[in-house]
């Protein structure tokens, strides 16, 4: 064998370095190029983020039988969405998080955890807080409300709204908002598992509303409600304090009573259930008391009512002459002539 093909690099070597080094190549220029082109692209003005979200009445129908899967979903992209959207202009900022929000709760309405994170999240996207954000919050509670009717958080969330948030020029309205927030906070106060201070916040604004008897009277009703005796009383150290008086004696008795009744009666259920169904029945049925006249064909007719004669009404003084020309006076007809007469009869 000669001495030179000996000590010759075989081809294959060869073809590999070179491929090395044009690889090497290629990657430094790409990565020249890409700082290059990050570099320029800071410059460029901002753009809107595409996001790809069908129309909320369309999310239920394009699920495909999959409504709570998509549900969850698009909750951890909202949730993605609102941690990493940290633009500057304002106008491209949370573009897509109604539509989020829209689409979960079309979904899957049960999905509780969304209404009082959509309420608070929904605020303050631009950096400071504008009147239609505060009514989109709202919008927000009254579906809370509306699919948790038994959840008193999302009731005292939207009295507050409409109390201190909500805003009108118009003082007529600025008074229903307030009356409208008051009255969301007394439906909060009155749940099971409401605490004592809402029922004393709402104490408060129907004070300021100059509505102090209806402030007295919601506390009593709380105060006759409630079953745990340190909430109990609070509430009323609070009514001494508004009404500069002691808690009515007869209002503590009717309470006592009341609870006797429903341990009488249903000591294994809550104080609500005896409410609602009362006393049990008696252990036998009067039919006669089911029983009522029905008149199903109007064959059982009302006999009309005797009309009254009305009594004649008898002159002032018995011994004056009455006088013919008085209305309502009978004359006397004079005796036809020829008729028999008694003498000495006038």
């Amino acid at each position: 064998m000669d001495r030179d093909a000996r000590t010759r690099p075989p081809g294959n070597l060869l073809r590999l370095l070179a491929t090395l080094l044009v690889a090497g190549a290629c990657w430094l220029a790409a990565s020249g190029l890409g700082a290059r082109a990050r570099s320029l692209q800071g410059t460029w003005p901002r753009g809107e983020e595409l996001v790809w979200l069908p129309p909320p009445q369309a999310a239920p129908i394009l699920a495909m039988g999959y409504r709570q899967l998509w549900a969850d979903i698009n909750w951890a992209r909202v949730l993605v969405y609102f941690g990493t959207n940290t633009r500057e202009d304002a106008s491209y900022r949370f573009r897509y998080l109604t539509r989020f929000l829209d689409n979960i709760i079309a979904l899957d309405p049960k999905f509780e955890r969304t209404y009082e994170w959509a309420s608070y999240a929904v605020t303050y996207q631009g950096g400071t807080v504008e009147p239609e954000e505060y009514v989109l919050s709202v919008r927000y509670l009254e579906q809370a409300m509306k699919e948790f009717p038994d959840r008193f958080r999302y009731f005292w969330l939207a009295g507050i709204r409409y109390y201190m948030d909500l805003e009108s020029s118009d003082p007529a309205e600025q008074r229903r908002l307030r009356e409208r927030g008051a009255a969301l906070i007394e439906q909060a106060m009155l749940m099971p598992d409401a605490p004592a201070n809402i029922a004393e916040v709402a104490a408060g604004l129907r004070t300021r509303l100059g509505q102090q008897e209806r402030a007295l009277e919601n506390l009593r009703a709380v105060i006759m409600s409630t079953e745990d005796p340190e909430k109990q009383a609070r509430l009323i150290s609070t009514y001494k304090q508004m009404a500069g008086e002691a808690f009515p004696d007869e209002a503590a008795q009717a309470k006592a009573e009341f609870q006797q009744r429903w341990l009488a009666e249903l000591p294994f259920a809550p104080i609500h259930t005896y409410i609602i169904l009362g006393d049990r029945p008696a252990p036998t049925v009067d039919i006669e008391s089911l029983v009522a006249a029905t008149d199903l064909f109007g064959t059982l007719l009302e006999e009309p009512a005797a009309e009254e004669e009305p009594a004649a009404e008898e002159p002032e003084d018995a011994g004056a002459p009455a006088d013919a020309s008085a209305p309502g006076t009978e004359v006397q007809k004079p005796a036809q002539r020829g008729a028999a007469t008694t003498p000495g009869a006038p």
